[in-house]
């Protein structure tokens, strides 16, 4: 079973998705930490969001398949991909594989007060609520960005969830979309 979480950035897939690996034992692919183990291993500099984004499209062009090859190649029997932002995999393994997307629609202030306390905040320049508006509104104009696939494939989602609520609130709800697709999953067979 495969379920893809699609959403913006700092509307929960990471903590939803190490939120299942650790109590639910899903495996998680997470196509970003692919983008950064290939640039460690090129000696691709990513220090801006530009770099990350060229990553990605020399990945793609050196081997078009490189996620999906990643993704349906692992050996787990549930997989959670996190963050996928190329369109045709997510069709194809919604067609293929029977993939169930879950979308997270999170408000931009909400996204923006996580931002200003996440993890990698030491290496970011501290945006104001505007400036915050602005860039999500560029990335979304962009289509090399990756926002416009990611607003695709949250348009493909079988489910959504709201998650600008408490992070106990996110996952009960993120818990509940799981466990109905493993007893689907139990019951056929």
């Amino acid at each position: 079973m495969f379920i893809i979480l699609a959403g913006e950035p700092r509307s929960g897939k990471d903590t939803i998705s190490r939120h299942w690996a650790a109590d639910k034992g899903i495996e998680e692919v997470h196509p970003g930490h692919m983008i950064r183990d290939w640039a460690a291993a090129h000696e691709y500099p990513l220090k801006a969001r530009e770099d990350f984004i060229k990553a990605r499209a020399i990945m793609i062009e050196q081997n078009p398949d490189v996620f999906l090859e990643a993704i349906v190649g692992t050996e787990a029997e549930h997989v959670c991909v996190n963050g996928l932002r190329v369109v045709n995999i997510a069709r194809i393994l919604q067609s293929d594989y029977h993939a169930k997307i879950l979308a997270l629609e999170c408000d931009p202030w909400r996204r923006f007060q996580r931002s200003l306390c996440a993890p990698d905040r030491a290496q970011k320049t501290v945006l104001s609520y505007q400036d915050f508006l602005a860039q999500d509104a560029a990335d979304h104009r962009s289509p090399e960005s990756g926002e416009a696939a990611m607003a695709t494939i949250m348009r493909m989602a079988d489910y959504t969830i709201r998650t600008g609520v408490s992070q106990e609130l996110m996952l009960r709800r993120a818990d509940d979309f799981l466990d109905s697709q493993l007893a689907a999953t139990v019951a056929n067979g």
